[in-house]
């Protein structure tokens, strides 16, 4: 990377000084919400009332060899079953048998490894015949700050595709490794199964740089043509090349890059890293609670899918309880990157021009 001081930017102040009370209001589980939502019931709670049971009918034959895949819209109960297990993921108190808030996934695995002294976390949960993996986010400032660091430091990690380097932050690959990804999912990727990779902020992150991983490897965890990355306020992870290289592996449509108003997380690091596709924008409406679902043209930051105010490092616009609020309080109209309306979210997918 070039161009970096010695001085800290303005964004990464604002970021240390807005994460203190991320930490304090949002990322506290104790005091995730208020009030504190109960969650006894949960474990007797059907999947949404809008979601069809997941069917124990054979998966589809994957494509033939150099056969072109087809677009096809991912499913808006995966997006709300993707920010449910993002947010329940923080709970300290999850456990193996667990089932996640508001969905019919239950924990399989928990890992709590530690990294440069810091707690990382990833849940493994299922409901056959889907699997859903989750990363935790950032969980304490001094695990932000080695983030930060890592993003102004030269010494980027690199994964080789087709004898092409393709960097990715440090802090990020270092940390996925700690994992062990190839033996993360219990009994190893089954192929033809589907898979849902999801995870807020650093969890996003994590998330993106396993599902290139695991592709790169050909573990078949983009076989089935439901399998999904959705995150949510993610960072930056690599280079321009690791963003075109990650849609080349994994089609734009099968990614749900979630960006809430003027969260300013998903615009860092700013200097030589871009987002893969696709982007998917939660604005607020002018009338009542309205949430605007704009899926976004493909690209880091595609044009007319961003607010016109500057990135805000705050608890409102980054905190994983704002994103599950703005997809299950508020009612939303969805638009297509053309910012055509649409009336279901999967019809603002797949669309020609």
């Amino acid at each position: 990377m070039t161009g970096r001081t010695s001085r800290l930017p303005s964004w990464i102040l604002a970021l240390v000084l807005s994460f203190h009370g991320i930490t304090a209001q949002y990322y506290n589980y104790s005091a995730y919400q208020q009030p504190q939502p109960d969650y006894s019931g949960y474990a007797q709670q059907a999947a949404y009332p809008t979601q069809q049971p997941y069917t124990t009918a054979p998966p589809p034959p994957p494509p033939a060899p150099g056969a072109e895949e087809v677009c096809k819209p991912r499913s808006h109960d995966d997006m709300k079953a993707a920010v449910e297990a993002s947010r329940f993921v923080y709970n300290e108190e999850v456990r193996v048998g667990d089932l996640i808030p508001g969905t019919e996934f239950k924990v399989l695995r928990v890992l709590n490894p530690v990294f440069e002294k810091t707690p990382l976390r990833v849940v493994v949960a299922e409901s056959d015949p889907a699997m859903l993996i989750a990363f935790r986010g950032t969980k304490t400032t001094k695990q932000l700050l080695k983030q930060l660091k890592s993003s102004m430091s030269p010494r980027d990690k690199s994964i080789k595709y087709k004898n092409r380097p393709l960097k990715v932050m440090n802090y990020f690959k270092k940390a996925l490794d700690v994992f062990k990804p190839a033996t993360l999912i219990p009994g190893g990727v089954q192929r033809g199964r589907k898979y849902i990779i999801t995870g807020h902020s650093l969890g996003g992150a994590l998330a993106s740089l396993y599902s290139i991983t695991e592709r790169l490897a050909k573990t078949g965890l983009f076989e089935h043509p439901d399998s999904s990355l959705i995150t949510f306020g993610q960072p930056r992870v690599g280079n321009k090349e690791f963003a075109k290289v990650h849609d080349q592996l994994i089609k734009p449509w099968r990614k749900l890059r979630v960006v809430l108003r003027e969260d300013g997380v998903p615009s860092v690091p700013k200097i030589g890293y871009y987002h893969h596709s696709t982007k998917v924008w939660l604005s607020l409406g002018a009338v009542g609670k309205e949430t605007f679902v704009t899926l976004c043209d493909v690209g880091d930051d595609p044009d007319g899918c961003h607010s016109k105010k500057k990135p805000r490092m705050s608890v409102k616009h980054h905190a994983v309880t704002a994103y599950r609020d703005a997809i299950f309080d508020n009612t939303e109209r969805f638009f297509d990157k053309n910012i055509k309306p649409r009336v279901t979210f999967e019809e603002s997918q797949c669309v020609e021009g």
